[in-house]
């Protein structure tokens, strides 16, 4: 609540950058896109259903490597009810161990996830994760 008000971070992402960024997805027909996270501003449901409408278009082109960026999980209420996996987990690619990964002919991309909820929405890649990466 103190980014969304306090910090004036009341509006969502431009809804014509956001058509015009996946208007020019679909156009390349890329083989990969690579989504890095901060697809939300303050984590509400409502951002999440936006960003998950548009992504599913550019799905329908191209598959899809979505890892979460802070302002996806910092509010506890995202990581208690697991927004990002709800909605974007198919495009997540989750293995075992926390890591994600996608394979496909003689490219693999690996993604870690060092976001975790708190005040200052900064992390560390877990152990876990650096184990499950050897």
């Amino acid at each position: 609540l103190v980014n969304r008000f306090v910090k004036g971070k009341k509006r969502s992402f431009s809804p014509e950058v956001r058509a015009a960024l996946c208007a020019h997805l679909i156009a390349l027909r890329p083989d990969l896109v690579l989504v890095t996270g901060d697809l939300t501003q303050t984590a509400l449901p409502e951002e999440f259903a936006l960003a998950h409408a548009a992504l599913r278009e550019v799905a329908a082109v191209a598959p899809l490597f979505v890892i979460p960026g802070n302002h996806d999980v910092y509010t506890r209420g995202a990581a208690r009810e697991g927004r990002m996996k709800a909605l974007f987990g198919e495009w997540m690619h989750l293995q075992d161990g926390g890591i994600a990964r996608w394979d496909q002919g003689d490219l693999t991309v690996i993604g870690l996830d060092p976001c975790r909820p708190g005040l200052l929405s900064s992390g560390l890649v877990p152990a876990e994760q650096l184990v499950a990466l050897e």
